[in-house]
């Protein structure tokens, strides 16, 4: 099992991989683990991220990571249906997993995104991503490109998709846009439309079909079904066991009034009750068009099928290399005068690109930063490692200076996933000016509706009401809970809503 040029050794009972070794073959030591992700893998479980045991030889470090009741995505995929609801879940917890990276004081580059480092347990929402813990860790790939890659195979694999929304998916990733935050909003737009999910709407079809407003009875609950179908038993019983049947005249009686008992059944139900007035709904039915009409939607229909097959039979870096997808004239053969642009591209011409087939920068839509919170290791660019908010908005959260008995001093409002205290200027977002607070002295992080802290290592620790708290260990926060941070105190608010 290679994941990134690291040799993963994989046990016989398949519970456990193992690291021992870095891309060139030598054998790990304490130094090659990156001290705070150690610390933090140490003392924290980490949602949706595999556990690992460190386990020391001498100066050697070997990296245990427990696959226990979980099998990799590869193999699941290998035996499973793999339907839209799956692929949706599986992604979704892929790119929530990445997004709270930074609750942890993890790299998001470090997690490793392939079918063979991503397990699955009881469904596809129950997932665990394998995470490197090195001080120097490559790929060939950037996460978000990983992902890219992920979503292109397995979506091949899904059952119940739509054509037009695998294509559009597959053109996404291409968009200059797509990011970790917007590919969820995506994948939830094709979700909450339910037309490729319906069985009763054909691939692609939805322009054929319209909606008409219809009289019918509201629908009975369980006990009035009930009811009524006990009371027509009944009266089949009577029918047939009191009528004399010797002769094919009584027998025709018995089955014309079996005959009319169903059909009061069904009128109850569906038709006319006493005292009941039916109720207008909505229901899709198929339009009535013109043969050429029919003719053009069959061709259209062929078009997406040719252009959704040539998709399937691409491999990743194929399709990311082609700006467009080629339409076959018959099921074998390539013609290279017949070109259609995928929906969503802007032209049938060539975009310009640079000597690897990759779009030049001129070209790209400039990007916006996301509600993400990402650890980057650039020296240069400080001001990138500050935490992207969340809110922006009024706070309901706040830090009040506090003395040992009375609020003191401007509350501090709390923003965002991640809000870090600490005597460093350029990266904290609360900003203290004691020598007694460490550069990043600790985190408040949000999970749900409130706050938990977290030390980070600080050298004079850190306290909440005047117990000593374990580094890199998450404390939930209470109101008025007192936190202590060197020499200074904060009693942590709440405003009500």
């Amino acid at each position: 099992m290679n994941i990134s040029g690291y040799d993963i050794e994989v046990k016989d009972n398949k519970k456990q991989r193992s690291l021992k070794y870095d891309e060139n073959g030598k054998r790990l030591t304490i130094d090659d683990l990156n001290e705070t992700e150690y610390k933090m893998f140490l003392h924290n479980e980490i949602d949706r991220t595999l556990p690992m045991n460190f386990v020391k030889e001498d100066n050697d470090q070997t990296l245990h990571f427990n696959t226990e009741n979980y099998a990799s995505l590869w193999e699941r995929l290998e035996y499973d249906e793999f339907r839209f609801e799956d692929f949706y879940h599986l992604i979704v917890e892929i790119c929530n997993t990445l997004r709270r990276s930074g609750n942890n004081l993890l790299n998001i580059e470090k997690y490793c995104i392939s079918e063979e480092s991503i397990f699955v347990g009881e469904g596809y929402y129950d997932i665990k991503l394998m995470y490197m813990p090195l001080r120097r860790f490559e790929k060939d790939e950037s996460t978000e490109d990983e992902l890219k890659r992920l979503i292109f195979n397995v979506s091949k694999r899904i059952s119940d998709m739509d054509r037009e929304d695998y294509i559009n998916l597959c053109q996404y990733l291409k968009h200059p846009n797509f990011s970790i935050e917007n590919i969820k909003n995506h994948l939830l737009d094709i979700k909450d439309s339910g037309i490729s999910l319906q069985g009763d709407v054909p691939h692609g079809s939805s322009d054929k079909f319209k909606v008409e407003r219809i009289r019918t009875m509201p629908p009975l609950n369980r006990k009035e079904k009930l009811y009524s179908s006990l009371i027509a038993i009944v009266l089949l019983a009577v029918i047939w066991s009191q009528m004399p049947l010797g002769s094919n005249i009584l027998l025709g009686t018995a089955f014309l009034l079996t005959v009319g008992v169903a059909g009061t059944l069904y009128v109850y139900w569906k038709k006319w009750r006493p005292g009941v007035e039916p109720v207008v709904v909505e229901k899709k039915v198929r339009k009535k068009v013109k043969k050429s009409a029919v003719e053009a939607e069959e061709l259209e229909n062929d078009h997406r099928t040719k252009m959704s097959d040539a998709l399937r039979a691409m491999d990743y870096d194929a399709f990311i290399s082609a700006n467009q997808i080629v339409q076959t004239k018959d099921d074998s053969d390539f013609t290279e005068g017949d070109v259609y642009a995928v929906p969503g591209e802007t032209s049938s011409k060539q975009e310009s690109t640079d000597g690897e087939g990759r779009e030049t920068a001129d070209e790209v839509e400039s990007f916006e930063l996301t509600d993400k919170t990402t650890l980057l290791e650039d020296e240069d660019d400080e001001e990138l490692k500050r935490n992207v908010r969340l809110e922006q908005g009024k706070a309901k959260d706040f830090l009040v200076p506090f003395d040992g008995k009375n609020d003191i001093g401007e509350a501090v409002s709390i923003l965002g996933e991640n809000f870090l205290i600490g005597r460093s200027r350029e990266e904290s977002d609360h900003h203290v000016d004691d020598s007694n607070v460490s550069r990043k002295h600790a985190m408040l992080i949000k999970n749900d509706d409130c706050y938990s802290f977290k030390d980070i290592g600080s050298v004079n620790g850190s306290k909440i009401n005047e117990a000593d708290l374990v580094p890199y260990k998450l404390y939930e926060l209470k109101p008025d809970d007192v936190i202590t941070l060197g020499g200074l105190s904060f009693r942590y608010r709440v405003k009500e809503v």
